[in-house]
């Protein structure tokens, strides 16, 4: 049980960074999982094929552990695929890989890094368009989302680097991170006139602006 975290960011707006990081990190190591489990049907791995806010569920803990990365589960397998079978086209924008435009794709893990990588960018603008990151982050973003699949990176690369950034991130003091998946606070709150979603994403832009 839990919100997926499109429903969070409806709620509460942009996502911190770190917390961001911390959510995508365990959504990654599945990722990484899939696409290195071989059967008789799929000999090179699975690919989910929907990776997007909406199916990542951010399971909840009657005592969580502050220092623990929240467990955030990949549901909705509707659209999985062997790697290396013929792909439908299309896909939910803006988190479909560009290629699957294409009437003669097949299944790949890289698919699944793209909407890895724009499921992170849509969390930290909120669901408004691209939003000012720090420098590491946004090459991280770029990467994952790159047009050419072969330089993107791989999903068990992705979850390293997240762990990382979760972690690297979260002594930003504007920004009350924990780990356990809480909503993160602004230590200067909204006020009327600016509601919370706005009011984070603007702090943050200032906040990244200055670095």
């Amino acid at each position: 049980q839990g919100e997926n975290l499109a429903q969070r960011v409806a709620r509460g707006g942009a996502l911190p960074a770190a917390e961001a990081c911390a959510l995508l990190a365990p959504v990654a190591a599945t990722l990484a999982r899939l696409h290195a489990l071989t059967t008789d049907r799929a000999p090179r791995g699975v690919r989910h094929g929907d990776v997007k806010p909406a199916n990542l569920i951010v399971a909840t803990e009657s005592a969580p552990d502050p220092q623990r990365l929240p467990d955030t589960v990949l549901v909705d397998f509707e659209h999985a695929l062997p790697i290396g079978q013929p792909a439908p086209r299309g896909g939910t924008e803006p988190f479909a890989a560009p290629e699957l435009a294409r009437a003669d794709g097949q299944a790949t893990a890289a698919q699944d890094v793209f909407s890895l990588g724009a499921s992170l960018r849509w969390l930290l603008s909120g669901g408004m368009g691209d939003g000012v990151l720090p420098v590491a982050l946004a090459s991280f973003v770029a990467r994952t989302t790159h047009v050419d699949p072969a330089q993107r990176p791989t999903a068990s690369s992705c979850h390293a680097a997240l762990v990382a950034f979760a972690r690297s991130l979260g002594d930003d003091p504007e920004e009350l991170v924990r780990l356990d998946g809480n909503r993160a606070t602004f230590a200067h709150p909204p006020t009327p006139t600016l509601p919370l979603p706005m009011a984070r994403q603007w702090r943050r832009r200032q906040r990244l602006y200055a670095r």
